[in-house]
């Protein structure tokens, strides 16, 4: 079930997980997602299951290797680094959003 649901929220917002955009892929395997959060398999490849499990794998290697490039960077433990880069993020979020910090 998380499988679907993150493809349905990948589905819906457009997202790009991973090197090559999951949600893209999804429709060349010929996986489509109803407005019902539902999936339909309309020929053979991977599955849908296999391709958002790709895609959190992208983004936990993406993440780890911020990680430790920040570790790196400030002289820090990862877990301070995760931090950094956890405050960074939720900062660029906000200014997106027009809030200032």
């Amino acid at each position: 079930m998380v499988e679907k649901s993150l493809a349905r929220w990948l589905w819906t917002h457009h997202t790009k997980v991973g090197r090559e955009g999951k949600a893209r892929e999804l429709k060349k395997a010929g996986v489509v997602i109803d407005d019902a959060g539902l999936s339909h398999e309309t020929k053979s490849g991977a599955s849908e299951r296999d391709l958002v499990y790709s895609g959190l794998e992208d983004t936990m290697c993406k993440g780890m290797q911020e990680t430790v490039d920040t570790a790196r960077q400030l002289g820090v433990s990862y877990r301070v680094a995760a931090f950094v880069n956890a405050l960074k993020k939720m900062e660029g979020t906000y200014r997106d959003a027009g809030f200032t910090i």
